[in-house]
């Protein structure tokens, strides 16, 4: 099992995960900057929107930087200025073709960025904390010019770092080495930077065998319905399993559909049903094949491909109506990776089929409640989807058992109480 660092949580905390509803008397000024902010689909908006919400019930005031190119419905969302000129992979737009066109941009965009952000600074009434939701290299080095130029208008610096490499990989470990070099810098730069990993594996990469200070930061989960007790589970007898995440080869679509099939040959009766979101088309595996949803097992009428792409309230009504949620994720991308879907399930009290030796075993078994599985073995897989339907009282009422302590501690809350 992976070892995670321990976190206690706040006295506060332990009496409620909602925000208080007195505003704090001296807010912190937030300035939340995220260049991949670019619409109201994915994991940025969604996870901005629930960081904003409520926001100064935490004592936050907060403003949020977006990509140039985000559509007028962000900026009224979020009340986000959309200032940002993108950094990342797919965000950036080359200056030219080949490599150079896409590294000149990146170093523009980390110079007009930096400038935005000195400006943004200057118009706020008070020192502003800035905060990096996913921080890579360019990102390090626009506030690197930001903090070198604007010091005493920022008080506080946080940066979180997604898991993004393969440390058994040369370039890998080169990157690594660079944000530790950069991270060095700013810390010199500033009296009040905060490193965060999405999971302890992170983390350790991050710090290496630096002096630098990294900490976990528990992603916040989805707002969760008042009426959580009585609204959760599926009201037929059926049990419903569902597949939440974008059908893709790291995610094990392709396993889960093996799964079914061996469980519609062992016993045809087999009574359940199967939900799987699968908006983007077929994809590839690496061996070439071209994975694509099984017409068979939909005709069956035990599965249902869901291929449209769902907006967040969609997906956390269908996560609201599942028995369980099935993650056979697979290790080589998910043993560093951390994943919201599973924070919300567990924050609703839904046990979690999940591939062994994953971050994803952690949390379900400090916080919530499952049954692991081999990586990529479809056949255990099955195996484990009869045992979770003959099981699932058992399973369900331990998971529900933990839900209000893990709501407390993936809360925004906590969140914010941890940044501040």
């Amino acid at each position: 099992m992976i070892k995670a660092t321990p976190y206690s949580m706040p006295e506060a905390s332990k009496t409620a995960d909602q925000p208080s509803s007195t505003p704090s008397e001296n807010p912190t000024s937030v300035m939340i900057v995220e260049e991949q902010l670019v619409g109201l689909s994915g994991h940025h908006f969604g996870q901005l929107a629930d960081l904003t919400k409520n926001a100064r019930q935490c004592g936050v005031v907060p403003l949020v930087l977006c990509g140039r190119t985000a559509p007028p419905e962000v900026s009224s969302e979020l009340d986000a200025r959309p200032v940002l000129d993108g950094l990342s992979p797919g965000s950036t737009v080359p200056l030219f073709r080949g490599r150079s066109g896409a590294l000149c941009a990146v170093l523009l965009g980390i110079l007009r960025n930096a400038l935005t952000l000195i400006h943004q600074l200057g118009q706020q009434p008070r020192a502003t904390l800035l905060l990096l939701p996913t921080a890579w290299i360019p990102h390090i080095a626009m506030l690197i010019l930001v903090a070198a130029v604007s010091r005493s208008r920022i008080s506080g610096v946080r940066v979180q770092f997604l898991s993004r490499w393969d440390p058994t990989r040369l370039r890998s470990r080169v990157d690594l080495r660079i944000v530790r070099f950069l991270l060095l810098i700013l810390n010199r730069l500033h009296h009040d930077v905060r490193i965060y990993g999405q999971t302890p594996l992170v983390c350790a990469d991050i710090r290496g065998n630096s002096s630098l200070n990294v900490e976990w930061l528990p992603e916040p989960s989805h707002s969760v319905r008042s009426d959580l007790g009585t609204a959760l589970g599926s009201p037929a007898e059926t049990t419903v399993f569902g597949s939440y995440g974008f059908a893709r080869h790291e995610q094990g679509t392709d396993l889960l559909q093996s799964a079914i099939r061996i469980l519609h040959e062992r016993d045809p009766s087999f009574d359940a049903s199967f939900r799987i979101v699968w908006p983007c088309g077929n994809f590839n595996a690496p061996d070439g094949s071209v994975i694509s949803p099984d017409l068979r097992l939909q005709e069956s009428g035990k599965v249902n491909f869901f291929q449209n792409i769902l907006k967040k309230n969609e997906i956390l009504e269908l996560l609201e109506s599942t028995d369980w949620i099935v993650l056979p994720y697979r290790m080589s991308d998910y043993r560093r990776r951390s994943s919201l879907l599973a924070v919300d399930a567990i924050c609703r009290g839904i046990p979690a089929i999940y591939t062994s030796g994953t971050f994803l075993e952690e949390l379900f078994t400090r916080f919530g409640a499952g049954i692991p599985v081999s990586d990529s073995n479809a056949y255990e897989l099955a195996i484990a989807i009869e045992r979770a339907k003959r099981e699932s009282p058992m399973f369900k009422a331990e998971a529900k058992s933990r839900a209000d302590s893990a709501r407390r501690f993936f809360s925004v809350k906590e969140f914010w109480q941890r940044v501040l």
